[in-house]
C-alpha cells in the first residue's frame, strides 16, 4: 500500500522514486541480493549529488552494514559531506556500537564539545556499546 502512495505523497518521479521502492522492498524481505540491489540503487541515485550518500549511509546502517558504513565514511571527499544528524537516528545503533564511531565523532568535532562539555551522548551511558567511550575518545585528540 505504501508503495502505491510514494508517487502522491512525495511528488517524485518514477526515476525518483525506483531506488526507494527498492528500499521498501529489501526491508519486506531482506535478501542479500535485494539489499545489495537498493543500496547500488541509491548510490546511483547519489552520483550527481555527494550529499545525498547520506541515504546510502542510512540504508547501510539499516540492514546492519556496518563495515561498509565505516568505508563510506573513512572516504575524504564525504567526510564533510556527513550530516551530523543522521549518527544519531536509532538506525544508526549498530554503526555507534562500534567503537570506530568515536573517530567519526572526532572528525566532526563532537568529542572535543563533549570532553569540554562534560556532557557525553546518552549512547555512552545507557550501554547502548559495550565500550568506554571516553576511552576509547582519548586515542583522537582535539
Amino acid at each position: 500500500m505504501a508503495v502505491k502512495l510514494l508517487p502522491k505523497v512525495t511528488g517524485l518521479s518514477e526515476v525518483d522514486l525506483a531506488p526507494v521502492r527498492k528500499v521498501l522492498t529489501a526491508r519486506l524481505d531482506p535478501t542479500p541480493t535485494k539489499i545489495d540491489d537498493a543500496i547500488e540503487a541509491l548510490r546511483v541515485r547519489s552520483s550527481n549529488e555527494p550529499q545525498s550518500l547520506n541515504r546510502v549511509l542510512l540504508a547501510l546502517a539499516n540492514f546492519g552494514r556496518v563495515n561498509q558504513a565505516y568505508q563510506l565514511m573513512d572516504d575524504p571527499q564525504f567526510q564533510p559531506l556527513i550530516a551530523p544528524d543522521v549518527l544519531f537516528r536509532p538506525d544508526f545503533a549498530s554503526i555507534r556500537a562500534d567503537p570506530r564511531f568515536m573517530q567519526i565523532a572526532a572528525r566532526r568535532g563532537m568529542v572535543r564539545y563533549w570532553r569540554e562539555s562534560g556532557y557525553w551522548p546518552d549512547f555512552c551511558i545507557s550501554g547502548e556499546v559495550r565500550y568506554d567511550c571516553k576511552a576509547e575518545a582519548a586515542k583522537y585528540p582535539s
